[in-house]
């Protein structure tokens, strides 16, 4: 036996009650996740790498950091003074590469809430093994793990509402930077920009209560300033972008969005704090029965669609498909409302044919096919087949750059299941490794080097 997670809204009066009295909650309202855990029997799962004898790193402070790949904080695109962004240039690693995946392990071995991380290691060709590197940060039950662009300092967000940092060495070990950093605003979700310039952070929570979107400067050691509120939100819950500055953030409102938009195109300025130019385009209605919490905005590569999970509350789970108006140039319109279980996660195949939509209480890997153009371009190819038991998909990560492109990681119960998206439209299972049994088992978030 081993316990079972479920990470979206309780779906009973015992549930909320479990949840509400759970450590795990926040006092902060912090959406759409819970924690609490229901037993559950598993097979059997299956095991690729190597384990070794590699010490257990404590993950203590280390004050002294590196410099950038990229050199120094300086101003980027040639912009006006007042307009630049603040920070460090990070200048991407190379396409083909060895990688880190990183997960959390929110659970001991008795169950009992706990805030390691473990270090797993991906050869440029593809192995994956786990080396035994464990570190310690705060508690982080789902999510992703984000990195800046050279792949060098991550940063996750916390279930006590901080981020944890850390900087991965030349040999894949991690050394913790700083393992509760306190923005002076609860954190909610990390969402790096395109080309990892602009690291982006959404309070999903009411307005009254400093919801809204903020922007972080990233320093050449990797530390983090706030920036101050781009837009202020009431339950931002996630967003997704077209260009550096042009966001797809699903929210019940949004600066001065009219009532009952709930998807909205967001002009967010360049600049350190929010000012003028940091504006509403345009949005839509696409639940209109204020019952919606969206746990993801995947956008099509071609920039023609945004595909948008909804857990709702009271209520049948959904997956909207909106049309952006060609990359955010018309206003958004809902072409398709798809029924789906509990569904957490969308990645879209960077071929621009496919799609994996993981259900988390379906303890399903939904594949779709994608065809630009068609009246309704989603349309549901299957089940992914795998070679074990696929349970509780809460989290995905996907390599986009060089040979390894398309490579996706799924973080399970107790298992990383990799999956390949093929220029061809063929989505395949790669392979599947377990983490065994007991609370240490237990996958939470997760993140792989860019």
């Amino acid at each position: 036996m081993f316990f079972r997670r479920l990470s979206h809204f309780p779906t009973s009066l015992l549930a909320l009650a479990l949840a509400l009295a759970s450590s795990a909650c926040s006092d902060n309202d912090r959406a759409p996740y819970t924690g609490w855990l229901v037993d559950y029997t598993i097979d059997g799962s299956l095991e690729a790498g190597a384990v070794d004898d590699a010490p257990r790193m404590d993950g203590a402070l280390d004050a002294a950091v590196s410099d950038s790949s990229s050199g120094e904080d300086r101003p980027t695109d040639g912009a006006p003074a007042a307009d630049v962004l603040s920070g460090c240039v990070f200048d991407p690693g190379p396409a083909d590469r060895e990688r880190v995946v990183v997960v959390s392990r929110p659970y001991a071995e008795d169950f009992t809430q706990a805030g390691d991380y473990e270090v797993m290691h991906i050869s440029s060709a593809g192995v994956l093994s786990r080396p035994n590197i464990v570190f310690t940060m705060a508690r982080t039950f789902s999510g992703e793990i984000i990195f800046s662009a050279d792949g060098r300092f991550g940063y996750v967000a916390q279930d006590d509402g901080s981020i944890g940092i850390f900087r991965v060495e030349a040999d894949r070990s991690v050394v913790v930077l700083d393992a509760t950093f306190d923005p002076g605003f609860y954190v909610s979700r990390l969402v790096m920009g395109p080309g990892g310039r602009r690291l982006f952070a959404l309070n999903s929570q009411w307005r009254v209560h400093g919801g809204g979107i903020y922007q972080l400067a990233m320093a050449c050691d990797g530390a983090l300033t706030n920036l101050g509120l781009l837009a202020a939100s009431k339950l931002p819950f996630a967003m997704g972008f077209l260009s550096d500055s042009l966001a797809v953030v699903a929210a019940r409102d949004i600066l001065d969005s009219p009532a009952g938009h709930d998807v909205h195109l967001v002009s967010l300025a360049p600049t350190p704090v929010a000012s003028s130019s940091t504006s509403l385009i345009t949005g839509t209605s696409v639940f209109d029965d204020a019952d919606d919490v969206v746990t993801d905005v995947a956008i099509t590569p071609d920039q023609r669609y945004a595909l948008l999970p909804d857990v709702v509350y009271q209520g049948d789970d959904r997956l909207a498909v909106v049309d952006l108006g060609k990359g955010g140039t018309n206003a958004p319109s809902v072409v398709q409302v798809l029924a789906y279980e509990d569904p957490s996660r969308v990645i879209m195949s960077p071929f621009n044919n496919a799609a994996l939509l993981l259900g988390v209480a379906a303890d399903r890997l939904t594949v779709l096919d994608y065809t630009p153009g068609n009246p309704e371009p989603f349309t549901e190819r299957g089940r992914l087949k795998t070679t074990g038991s696929t349970l509780l998909p809460d989290g995905a990560v996907m390599i986009r750059r060089g040979s390894l492109e398309g490579h996706v990681f799924v973080a399970e119960n107790v298992t990383i299941r990799r999956i390949r998206f093929f220029p061809d439209g063929r989505v395949e299972e790669v392979d599947a490794f377990g983490f065994g049994t007991g609370g240490t088992a237990v996958v939470g978030a997760m993140g792989v080097q860019p």
